[in-house]
């Protein structure tokens, strides 16, 4: 009898699902409880579910996906352990045992060369984790979808192990030798975002509903297509891919750890605790982050007053930037603005930093503010994309949240971020006008945007583009100011001028200035650099110059290597101190 979904199950199975709906067949991982590791009943079933729908000769495309948290985390240890136990204490011939061993590893591989052989596509839908014999698995697959919290990792290295069920010899043909091996040799996590900028899968979706939602709909668009190109295509293109042959490589490493696999290593590892896995990864995905302050493309003094001029300039260098990374295949760059003029004076005046002077003016500042703020960020969209930069706004609003002014949750913010820069785009943010738990609303700076989003994304460098051509060791409309080449971070985060900086190589805000506005209320300099500090101390150094001039465009394209030894640009670098 059919479900809700449309789908009959097969009887009998109790470690997976198997059924099907018209010409839509499905596969699902059901050892929620173990993360759907595969133990021997799943290593038996599992097969047997491919050649069920195989089988049935009606079945044009199939999806494998899984119950619970998370995917697939491997091979299952307990299972793993008593299987080498029993090689190992075998009697008789070393020789028979390593053969015997050979022979279960040969079977785990049909598993899952038994699903790449189906005639029709398989498309595997992947939440949450997914590590070694369920990156094998997948790999198996013709395409691959995932959640936006979805992590692969290949981890059998850390496990004493050289993968052996399929990744070794199919990763590299979807994502390079090059990505393939640093994976494997570091058994790093990956992320959804960045597994989608590595071509590992075709596409992210914001939860397991919309996963299955989406997948199932494509695997009965496959469906409806021609039976004989679908499978056709299918078959050249796994003939391209193998001229080198798959086949033989399994069997070449089922050789080599069925001699090798039964060591002391594995021994030792077993009796450990479980090891935990790293978080997903977003590294590589952003270069560079920017921040256009809201004194450099407006005038803090006058409300609603765009500098155009130092914008344009500004937007032209972002898209010199952007075309660098693209053609370096480098990674994207991300753009966060202030606000200036445009919201600043509506947030003073009704006091939305703090919550609102009130409950009527809390609404009304907080509409008017973001309305002001709306005006700003329309025109550096505009700017950027007049410049020839791809940008695509994202304003924090009903996105970011916070919890009496700090940051609540930024796992949805990053996730946005990360999805524009996937698709090759520039993803554009705002300081903003958020709602609070605690207060209500609150302003959320571009500063603290910029934090965040580094401290996720671990660019190269962040470039603050401002008014004045860096951090001063007075107001520089003082007599006497002298530009401060340089703020030294430790790892908690607290900062220092370096000594013979005019600041008296102290820690605090007291040895450095900008301007300021009465009516700034994103917590002016000493915040401003506190933040900067935060970042530079996750080894993401910081470059301050002047937005639209030479020094703004070198630290955009170079960084901090550009002001090295180089009289002609100026500005701030805030990185971390030599031997921190």
């Amino acid at each position: 009898m059919a479900d809700a979904d449309g789908f009959t199950w097969a009887p009998g199975f109790t470690t997976v699902r198997v059924g099907w709906s018209g010409a839509v067949g499905h596969i699902v991982l059901q050892r929620p409880a173990k993360s759907n590791a595969f133990d021997g009943p799943m290593w038996t079933e599992f097969p047997a579910a491919v050649a069920l729908l195989q089988a049935r000769g009606d079945i044009r495309a199939a999806v494998v996906s899984a119950a619970g948290r998370n995917f697939c985390a491997g091979l299952d240890l307990g299972y793993l352990a008593g299987t080498f136990a029993a090689r190992r204490g075998a009697a008789g011939c070393p020789a028979r045992a390593r053969e015997a061993l050979r022979r279960d590893i040969g079977a785990m591989q049909a598993a899952f060369t038994g699903l790449e052989a189906c005639a029709f596509p398989v498309i595997a839908a992947v939440q949450g984790a997914c590590v070694g014999a369920g990156v094998d698995l997948i790999t198996a697959a013709d395409l691959r979808y995932c959640t936006a919290d979805a992590s692969f990792s290949v981890k059998e290295v850390d496990l004493a192990i050289t993968a052996d069920l399929g990744t070794l010899q199919r990763l590299p043909s979807i994502v390079g030798h090059g990505v393939a091996a640093e994976l494997a040799l570091t058994a790093r996590s990956v992320g959804g975002a960045e597994a989608a900028r590595l071509g590992l899968v075709a596409g992210v979706f914001a939860d397991h509903a919309a996963l299955l939602a989406g997948v199932l709909a494509l695997a009965r668009e496959l469906a409806a297509k021609s039976p004989l190109a679908v499978a056709g295509t299918k078959a050249v293109l796994l003939r391209a891919r193998d001229a080198p042959g798959v086949a033989a490589g399994l069997q070449h490493v089922a050789l080599w750890n069925s001699a090798f696999l039964l060591s002391d290593d594995m021994t030792e590892l077993s009796a450990r605790a479980p090891l935990a896995q790293s978080p997903p990864s977003n590294r590589g995905l952003c270069a560079v982050i920017v921040k256009l302050g809201g004194s450099a493309i407006t005038d803090k003094g006058r409300l609603e007053t765009l500098r155009g001029d130092t914008l344009a300039a500004a937007a032209a260098h972002v898209a010199a930037l952007h075309r660098h990374l693209q053609q370096a295949r480098r990674g994207g760059v991300c753009v966060v603005h202030g606000a200036g003029s445009f919201g600043h004076f509506q947030a003073s005046e009704f006091g939305i930093a703090r919550g609102g002077n009130d409950p009527q003016s809390a609404v009304a500042g907080f509409v008017a503010t973001r309305r002001s703020v709306a005006r700003l960020h329309a025109a550096v969209l505009d700017a950027l994309i007049d410049a020839g930069v791809p940008a695509v706004g994202l304003s924090p609003c009903g996105v970011w949240t916070t919890n009496d002014r700090r940051v609540a949750d930024a796992a949805a913010g990053v996730a946005a971020v990360s999805a524009v820069l996937c698709a090759g785009m520039v993803p554009v943010l705002h300081g903003d006008a958020v709602l609070d738990a605690v207060l209500g609303v609150t302003i959320l700076s571009g500063d603290t945007l910029l934090r965040e989003l580094a401290l996720a994304l671990a660019p190269e460098h962040a470039a603050f583009l401002t008014h004045e051509a860096g951090l001063f060791n007075r107001p520089p409309q003082q007599p006497g100011a002298a530009l401060v080449p340089a703020v030294e971070v430790a790892r908690d985060g607290s900062w220092r001028l370096p000594a013979g900086t005019g600041g008296g190589g102290g820690g605090g805000a007291a040895g450095v200035a900008m301007s300021t506005a009465a009516h700034d209320v994103s917590g002016g300099i000493a915040k401003k650099v506190a933040e900067a500090a935060a970042v530079a101390a996750a080894g993401c150094p910081v470059v301050i110059a002047q937005a639209g001039s030479p020094s703004g465009a070198a630290a955009l394209l170079h960084g901090p290597a550009a002001f090295v030894g180089d009289g002609a640009l100026r500005g701030t670098v805030i990185a971390l101190a030599a031997g921190a």
